[in-house]
C-alpha cells in the first residue's frame, strides 16, 4: 500500500525574540497613525482599525525596521522551502487592531505569492486566524470522522501570541474570528511577491 498527501498547503511558524521591545516602541506608533488617518475609506470593522489604503507599506518606516528584515529573512526562507526562486520582494504591509467584537471575514491576498501576519500585541485567548481548505468546497466529509485529523477538517485555526509570525500562500483563504477579548488585538499583515 501506499499513500499519497496531495495537495499539501504548509503554513510556516517563526517567533521573535525582541517582540516585547518592539512591542513597547510600535505601538505608540500604531496609535498615533490611527489617530492621524482615522481611513473610513477601507470597510473593515466597526470596532477595529486597519491602515490598509492609508498606509502602502508600514513596514517602510524606520520604527519597522527591524520588524521587516526579520519578515523578509523568513519570506526568503518560505520561498526556498517552495521551491521557489528569484528575487522576494514585500509589495505592501499595513497594521490592524482588532478591538472586542471585531472580525475579519473569509478572504486570500492574490495575486501575491506569500502572505504573512506578525502579532504584535496578542494573546492565546484573542481571536485566532483561521484557514479554509479550498479542496473541500463542499462539507466533506458528511458526517463526522471518528477521529478527527488534518486530512478531514474543513478549516485550521491558529492561535495568536506576541511575537508569532505566521507565513502562508497568498491563495489561501483565511478569516478572523470574532475577538472577544477585552485587549486589543495588533497584528502587521503583508503581501510579497518572489520571482
Amino acid at each position: 500500500m501506499k499513500r499519497h498527501e496531495i495537495f499539501p498547503v504548509p503554513i510556516w511558524e517563526f517567533i521573535y525574540t525582541e517582540a516585547e521591545a518592539f512591542r513597547e516602541k510600535i505601538v505608540p506608533f500604531f496609535k498615533e497613525i490611527e489617530k492621524n488617518n482615522p481611513n473610513k475609506e477601507v470597510p473593515y470593522t466597526k470596532e477595529g482599525y486597519t491602515s490598509y489604503g492609508a498606509i502602502n507599506n508600514i513596514l517602510d518606516y524606520n520604527e519597522c525596521a527591524e520588524m521587516k528584515n526579520f519578515v523578509m529573512g523568513n519570506i526568503v526562507y518560505a520561498a526556498k522551502d517552495l521551491g521557489l526562486e528569484g528575487y522576494c520582494n514585500i509589495v505592501g504591509s499595513w497594521f490592524n487592531n482588532n478591538r472586542k467584537y471585531s472580525s475579519h471575514e473569509s478572504h486570500n491576498h492574490l495575486p501575491n505569492i506569500i502572505s504573512g501576519i506578525y502579532y504584535v500585541q496578542a494573546e492565546e485567548n484573542d481571536a485566532k486566524i483561521t484557514f479554509h481548505d479550498q479542496n473541500k468546497i463542499s462539507n466533506w466529509p458528511f458526517r463526522a470522522p471518528s477521529r478527527v485529523s488534518n486530512l478531514t477538517e474543513p478549516r485550521q485555526s491558529f492561535t495568536p501570541k506576541t511575537g508569532r509570525l505566521c507565513l502562508f500562500p497568498s491563495y489561501i483563504e483565511h478569516s478572523v474570528e470574532q475577538h472577544l477579548s477585552d485587549n486589543e488585538r495588533i497584528s502587521i499583515s503583508f503581501n510579497a511577491s518572489v520571482g
